[in-house]
């Protein structure tokens, strides 16, 4: 029997796919927190994209010498302890970041009902959208992800608007005004914005999942990862450099919908308000798939078959981001944001440098697989203490865990 029919991607297709699933929900705040830096940030972007591209490129290298997911490449190369905490530190990052993408939903709804993104109010109406994203979840995996598929569709549009329209509103001098908001030196301003800003990149490696759909996956993945990653990066940097151009640094600031705001000044209300909706119904789209995706992750720690969701699991983990949304609680929607995709951000890191080893570990390339785990190991060393502790705390209970359950297993 055939099976052609199952190989039936494309390079050029598959890299559509992977930008796709990159571009989106990770970016619609992102300006509103780089604002105190100013467009002077792209130089966080540039060397995020490159570090994206090493760590892509250490995936694609560790996906033909296997067909096992990042996880299982991990444990295959460096071990069950080394896979096991790699599965938790990325299943507390998924949690850590359904909550940020939540935020997302909740900043573009209050672009209508202000009320919802201001004081108070975000944590309530935080909790609300996770629990109602757990409760969807009941409808399965198919109904998920049909409703993550129409999301992306529509969620592409405020990227894109900005990220081409924009410049035909773009003003010179404001950019110049935006330029250079702080005192800091440049190094400290780039590390700064990289911290910040590769929260857009996370997602990434989801480009080994259709590796077996590729017609060649020998050649394609390669392109396909890559060509995704670069078309993504120089995506963001268009829409970040635009909206510069066209709004206060103050007003982006100020903003929980900076996408939405940018469509106003460009085209009026109307076609704003349409902006809004289809940010956040994009943001709603990719929570409903990544609650799916932790819940089920959170089954495959323990070595168990998959199995339907049910209401029990579903509910812990609804409890889990409820506790994240009140423990992380800020004064602005923005401060709150960015506080939790630095601790995401950081847990990813964690996984990134795992992989890096792992492809160390498993020979061929050298060259790359260094590069990335030393992009890793830089980007924790200079980021915020407090999430170092917490990737490098996550890691050592969960190598606590293991043993655990090892010397209960014997």
């Amino acid at each position: 029997m055939s099976h052609a029919p199952a190989r039936s991607i494309g390079a050029f297709a598959a890299m559509m796919i992977v930008a796709g699933n990159m571009i989106g929900s990770g970016i619609y705040l992102l300006p509103s927190s780089l604002a105190d830096i100013g467009a002077i940030s792209l130089t966080g972007w540039a060397l995020a994209l490159a570090g994206s591209l090493l760590v892509g490129a250490t995936l694609v290298q560790l996906g033909r010498t296997s067909e096992a997911d990042m996880v299982g490449q991990v444990r295959e190369a460096l071990g069950p302890m080394a896979g096991f905490v790699a599965a938790a530190v990325y299943w507390v990052q998924a949690l850590i970041g359904n909550v940020a993408i939540a935020l997302a939903v909740t900043g573009y709804l209050g672009f209508f009902w202000p009320g919802l993104a201001q004081g108070s109010g975000v944590a309530g109406v935080t909790a609300v959208i996770v629990v109602a994203a757990a409760i969807l979840n009941l409808a399965g995996a198919a109904m998920i992800a049909r409703y993550e598929a129409s999301a992306l569709a529509l969620g592409l549009l405020p990227v894109l608007l900005v990220a081409l329209g924009g410049w035909l509103f773009f003003d010179s001098a404001r950019f110049a005004a935006n330029w250079s908001l702080t005192a800091q030196p440049l190094p400290s301003i780039a590390n700064q914005s990289l911290q910040i800003v590769f929260w857009a990149f996370l997602g990434l490696e989801s480009a080994s999942a259709i590796a077996g759909l590729l017609r060649n996956p020998e050649r394609d993945l390669g392109r396909a990862t890559l060509g995704g990653i670069l078309l993504a990066g120089v995506i963001y940097c268009l829409a970040c450099t635009a909206m510069f151009g066209l709004m206060e640094a103050k007003a982006i600031k100020a903003s929980a919908a900076p996408f939405a705001d940018a469509a106003m000044l460009m085209v009026g209300g109307s076609l704003a308000l349409a902006v809004a909706a289809a940010a956040a119904f994009k943001a709603s789209g990719t929570l409903a798939g990544w609650v799916l995706v932790t819940a089920q992750m959170s089954h495959s720690l323990t070595g168990a078959e998959e199995a339907p969701l049910r209401w029990p699991r579903l509910a812990v983990h609804a409890a889990l981001m409820v506790a994240i949304v009140l423990a992380t609680a800020s004064p602005t929607l923005n401060q709150q944001f960015t506080m939790i995709i630095n601790a995401s951000v950081g847990c990813s890191m964690l996984v990134y440098a795992l992989c890096a080893v792992a492809a160390l570990r498993r020979g061929g390339n050298r060259l790359v697989p260094l590069g990335a785990l030393a992009f890793c190991v830089l980007f924790l060393a200079l980021g915020d203490l407090l999430y170092i502790k917490l990737a490098l705390g996550l890691a050592a209970l969960a190598a606590l865990c293991w043993l655990v359950m090892e010397q209960r297993r014997r």
